[in-house]
């Protein structure tokens, strides 16, 4: 579970990366594709709504591995 520590009305902001896959990495929150990188490149996600995400990341190959977090406010 996350939350934002102190203010609790601010979404928390996460950074996301994978340390495998092959050369183009697709990330995916609850299906949706919200970001292309490549391996070891990270980026940050704003989580606005509380509730259960699942995060996958998929790379061109269809290799893919997926976590699933709770925010909570």
């Amino acid at each position: 579970m996350l939350r934002h520590a102190g203010d609790a009305t601010k979404p928390p902001i996460v950074t996301l990366s994978a340390v495998g896959g092959d050369v183009a990495l697709y990330g995916l929150i609850n299906g949706r594709m919200v970001r292309e990188t490549t391996r070891h490149q990270s980026f940050q996600y704003r989580f606005k709504d509380p509730g259960v995400y699942d995060i996958t990341a998929l790379d061109i190959l269809g290799n893919y591995d997926r976590v699933s977090i709770k925010i909570i406010r």
